[in-house]
């Protein structure tokens, strides 16, 4: 969907694409889904990746009730400034690297200044990272990340990070059983609350600081490792 203006799809199934099962691109598109079903997308012919959803280049897109499975890369892919989505009871689950000795496996990247909220939702059993931003911007609520796996060589294992400069909010998310940090906070601010770091190797790391936004890690947090 590309350019296409506002645009809703309902019960829909995509099924082992290659490249993007769902892909929304440029900034006059307007998508709403709901009741999704996207599986295994494989990665192109060329060596490109996976992804069961791909947005970019400004695209806003609502999904609701929606389960992105076993994709080769990344669950949902968003990248570029002004892209937006709103993620509402959905699902991630099993994304894995598109082939052996390469990274990937993300449930979520949020990229170069693209924009997400997400509410109760499960990011289950990704690898390297749960929800991944990166110079993004991120708000996440009454979720849970788990089960992440570290990638070739260990790299990873994390259940959400906001590396550079990027500035996510976190409350009320449960992250659990993820092969290295529960959360993690790089050279990015936001804020923190209401937050269960459990059975993760570390709980809640912070390192460096957002140039201009604050981290607030309130007290109400609680980690068990």
């Amino acid at each position: 969907m590309e350019r296409v203006g506002e645009v809703k799809v309902e019960r829909a199934a995509v099924h082992a694409s290659h490249g993007s099962g769902v892909l929304v691109t440029g900034a006059a598109a307007d998508v709403s889904l709901s009741d999704l079903l996207v599986t295994e997308t494989m990665h192109l012919p060329d060596g490109g990746n996976g992804m069961s959803i791909a947005v970019r280049l400004g695209a806003k897109v609502s999904l609701q009730r929606a389960a992105l499975l076993a994709s080769f890369y990344a669950g949902a892919w968003l990248d570029s400034t002004d892209t937006a989505v709103d993620f509402d009871a959905v699902m991630i689950a099993g994304s894995r690297p598109s082939a052996t000795q390469k990274p990937g496996g993300v449930g979520l990247l949020v990229a170069l200044d693209a924009g997400a909220t997400m509410t109760q939702s499960a990011i289950i059993d990704n690898v390297e990272v749960g929800v991944d931003v990166v110079q993004g911007s991120m708000a996440l609520t009454q979720s849970i990340v788990s089960q992440t796996r570290a990638g070739d060589d260990e790299r990873y294992g994390d259940g959400v990070i906001a590396v550079q400069q990027s500035v996510a909010e976190l409350r009320g998310v449960v992250t659990k059983g993820n092969a290295r940090a529960g959360i993690f906070f790089g050279q990015s601010g936001g804020s923190l609350s209401q937050c269960l770091a459990m059975d993760n190797t570390m709980g809640i790391v912070t390192q460096g600081a957002h140039e201009s936004a604050p981290l607030d890690i309130a007290e109400d947090n609680i980690t068990v490792n």
